[in-house]
């Protein structure tokens, strides 16, 4: 009798653990193209006659089971004195929220804030934005090109009607990248 009550036990015990089992990634596979190191270029304007050009590196990582993906990316230009400056950096969280079946971010400013925006993802196009006090609205849109580039665009809008573009870039796959394994 005491063997099937500790049998009954370890089997009780193993049912909150078969339940808790993620379900499929099908909604993050949606984001299969964007996973990999991305090399190109882009430009910014950080103001009035202020455009700078440089080369960007953007890494989209696979984590938790490819339930979440990191990106990163870091763009740098030339200045004239031979030095570069930092013109993009990069960092977010992007998952599906299976509760809200809604995709989720948490991006990480270089200024040390976090923006939790909105975003919206179809076939091989990501939508993302958010509220700014100084600039208004803010919104990116990436697109996935049939010849596997990354093509991004960022545009801010005091109405919300008249967008104004400061921030574009160009990518090329140079690997795609396997699920992470931590």
């Amino acid at each position: 009798m005491r063997s099937f009550v500790l049998a009954f036990a370890a089997a009780a015990g193993a049912l909150p653990l078969a339940a808790q089992a993620p379900a499929p990634a099908t909604a993050m596979q949606q984001l299969d193209w964007l996973v990999g190191e991305w090399i190109g270029t882009g430009t910014m304007s950080m103001g009035p006659n202020q455009q700078h050009e440089g080369s960007i590196v953007e890494r989209a990582t696979r984590h938790a089971g490819g339930h979440a993906i990191t990106l990163e990316g870091l763009g740098k230009a030339a200045q004239a004195s031979g030095d570069s400056i930092v013109v993009h950096n990069a960092f977010a969280v992007l998952w599906y929220d299976a509760e809200a079946k809604a995709f989720r971010m948490k991006a990480f400013r270089a200024t040390g804030h976090t923006v939790d925006p909105e975003i919206a993802v179809s076939d091989g196009k990501i939508v993302w934005g958010f509220t700014d006090p100084r600039a208004g609205r803010i919104r990116f849109t990436v697109t996935h090109l049939p010849d596997d580039r990354w093509h991004e665009v960022g545009e801010a809008s005091r109405d919300g009607a008249t967008w104004m573009k400061f921030f574009e870039m160009n990518l090329t796959r140079v690997q795609k990248q396997a699920q992470s394994g931590h």
